[in-house]
């Protein structure tokens, strides 16, 4: 890990230009990964959700919604994310 980014890390905080390893290092795995490689060259964009759009309450049959976090990375760099 990357002496810029340990103080982050060690308060779990997320910041644009962390590797992937980082930001694991940091709030965990994600729970689901979406990747694409396009024409565009030999760039492979990755997308990592943490939390879930909705899930369902089977006990009480409800669905309920869960804030998702996306965060892009490029080449395994974060280079964007949205709540």
């Amino acid at each position: 890990l990357r002496e810029d980014f340990k103080a982050h890390i060690l308060k779990g905080n997320v910041v644009l230009g962390m590797t992937t390893d980082e930001v694991i290092a940091s709030i965990g795995k994600p729970h689901k990964t979406n990747q694409s490689v396009g024409s565009w060259g030999v760039q492979v964009h990755e997308q990592w959700i943490y939390g879930s759009e909705e899930y369902d309450n089977y006990s009480s049959g409800a669905t309920h919604f869960v804030p998702a976090h996306y965060f892009n990375f490029e080449n395994s760099i974060l280079t964007s994310w949205q709540d």
